[in-house]
């Protein structure tokens, strides 16, 4: 498919930039079509792509009144119904600040229309139930956005079952999630599922041939949020474990996040400190060289979707234990490609990695190729933006 600058696409993406595989999408898309993305500005950023405009809500106060006034303004002018409209309806809020947080988020996206609005997170489209009905939408379906939050939460979860009628389809990122997203979702819509990416370039990585049998110092990382369904808990406790058994072993791990002190709590009251290196955060290009330098990645998660950073450790070559939680099954075949165990099981884990470290080293090869295959033939950046594309254009199409 050539360029089509008559298809415009938006992506809603929350906050600018957003996380590594939605940034991916966005260049990946506007190799095809004119992408209008739209969310808060935290950093500044600059994308290559001419065809990529942002339509952003700034940090500065100054500057988000002088550009909502503007936006205002503009959308007078061309779209006077759709003005007069969002007018109305902030006479039903009871706060200014409220009326201000409601216009600032609809209208960059009534002003400045898309063919598509693609929202990349679930929870997003409660900001703008009103104007659902006069857009082509598709939802993004991921994670504890879909396997946690509305089981924990009944705002969410009515808010799910509100705001799903009015989209047009789904995109779920693994088979797991779209069998629990139906439980929101009416059975006329269509999801699709288009499985989490990597950048063809990760496969590239030189990561040297690991001996499992001659290694000195095993080295084990983790990385994702400092959130409890993250299962750090479980994965330190699993080093204690090994730590009781005297392996020699260095647990990286990385978890951004403000509840820092409960697990350096824990990695202290263990008596850790000499086993865990905790980093509180890393930019994408620093993870990814981590976990260059790792021999084993370990997923300890109690709940995803599929988390990108294993597919991105199984396309550098780092082999992967994970708990089999929501759609990582679909990804990882015990044995074969990775292994799996079962959530909240530090026992397990452990043996697990000390099964690893035992193996013969033909067998950790094998597997390790068999990994990188997998990605090769499912997970490649450059074919997601195919299925992408033809979802898009399917959606035209209805």
């Amino acid at each position: 498919m050539s360029f089509n600058k008559k298809i415009k696409i938006g992506i809603y993406s929350g906050e600018i930039p957003s996380s590594k595989f939605i940034e991916n999408l966005i260049v990946g898309l506007s190799r095809y079509f004119p992408v209008y993305v739209y969310g808060t500005l935290n950093e500044n950023i600059s994308y290559k792509s001419e065809h990529i405009k942002v339509y952003s809500i700034s940090k500065s106060k100054v500057k988000r009144i002088s550009v909502l006034l503007y936006r205002l303004i503009m959308l007078s002018i061309f779209d006077i119904n759709t003005f007069y409209k969002l007018i109305k309806k902030i006479k039903l809020f009871s706060t200014p600040r409220t009326d201000f947080k409601y216009l600032e988020k609809i209208v960059p996206i009534m002003l400045y229309r898309t063919d598509i609005l693609h929202f990349q997170w679930a929870t997003s489209l409660k900001y703008f139930d009103d104007v659902l009905d006069e857009l082509t939408t598709i939802v993004s379906l991921r994670g504890s956005l879909i396997n946690i939050k509305p089981f924990i939460n009944s705002q969410i979860s009515d808010e799910y079952i509100n705001t799903f009628k009015k989209v047009n389809f789904f995109h779920a990122v693994s088979e797991d999630i779209k069998e629990v997203a139906k439980q929101f979702i009416s059975t006329d819509k269509t999801i699709r599922v288009i499985k989490p990416a990597v950048n063809e370039s990760l496969m590239g990585l030189n990561k040297n041939k690991v001996d499992f049998s001659k290694i000195k110092k095993l080295k084990i990382i983790s990385v994702g949020g400092n959130k409890w369904v993250k299962g750090f808990t479980y994965s330190i406790d699993a080093m204690k474990i090994l730590k009781d058994m005297d392996m020699n072993f260095e647990y990286t791990l990385i978890a951004p996040g403000e509840d820092n002190q409960k697990l350096k709590y824990q990695i202290d009251n263990l008596e850790l400190e000499n086993h865990i290196k905790y980093i509180p955060g890393l930019n994408h290009d620093d993870v990814i060289k981590e976990l260059s330098q790792n021999h084993i990645y370990l997923l300890s998660s109690v709940s995803e979707g599929i988390a990108n950073v294993v597919i991105e450790s199984m396309a550098i070559g780092t082999l992967v234990i994970s708990t089999n939680c929501g759609g990582m099954h679909e990804v990882i075949s015990d044995g074969n490609n990775g292994f799996l165990v079962p959530i909240r099981s530090p026992k397990l884990m452990a043996e697990k990695i000390i099964m690893v470290s035992k193996s013969n080293n033909k067998k950790i090869r094998k597997i390790i190729s068999n990994a990188k295959n997998t990605i090769k033939s499912n997970h490649l950046l450059c074919d997601q933006i195919d299925e992408m594309r033809d979802f898009y254009s399917k959606v035209l199409d209805t």
